[in-house]
């Protein structure tokens, strides 16, 4: 069964993939995109790429959703984890969090496949730790909780 992790992003602007990679390969990083339109690497407007981490390891699977209206991929999983999943109102972390839902304009989706080892998950790590700093991101892992930087602040 695949495992997500989503990085749920306030900022209006979408950085390009190159962006990204190249931002990543300034600090040492030897990630890559594995794309069959190569000008969807230049384009703000993709959709999905692999992402691959190490020879012979199935690729990250990454999908951007934007919010373009009340029935995107994107304001529908912020309303469900609202409604469903954050439990009830009143904690300042469930608040917080609710917030950050609300003002999220895009969700980037990683989905890790089975294969993946100790350096996949750093990999994924590293990847979307660009959108928390660059992209206003808070990190939701699939049966852990939301992140704040390294911090768990708000368990499901």
């Amino acid at each position: 069964m695949p495992y997500y992790v989503r990085c749920f992003c306030t900022s209006t602007e979408v950085p390009t993939i190159n962006t990204v990679l190249a931002a990543l390969r300034d600090r040492g990083s030897h990630l890559s995109a594995g794309v069959d339109d190569q000008a969807q690497l230049d384009s703000p407007q993709w959709i999905e790429f692999e992402l691959t981490y190490r020879p012979g390891r199935k690729p990250i699977l990454v999908e951007c959703n934007r919010d373009d209206g009340e029935e995107s991929l994107c304001r529908r999983e912020c309303a469900e984890f609202i409604d469903e999943s954050l439990g009830p109102e009143g904690s300042p972390a469930r608040d917080r969090v609710a917030a950050h839902l609300r003002a999220t304009r895009f969700t980037i989706a990683c989905q890790l496949l089975m294969d993946i080892d100790d350096a996949g998950y750093a990999a994924n790590g590293e990847f979307l730790h660009y959108f928390v700093v660059h992209c206003g991101g808070m990190v939701q892992a699939d049966g852990e909780g939301f992140y704040e930087g390294p911090e768990l602040v708000l368990p499901m």
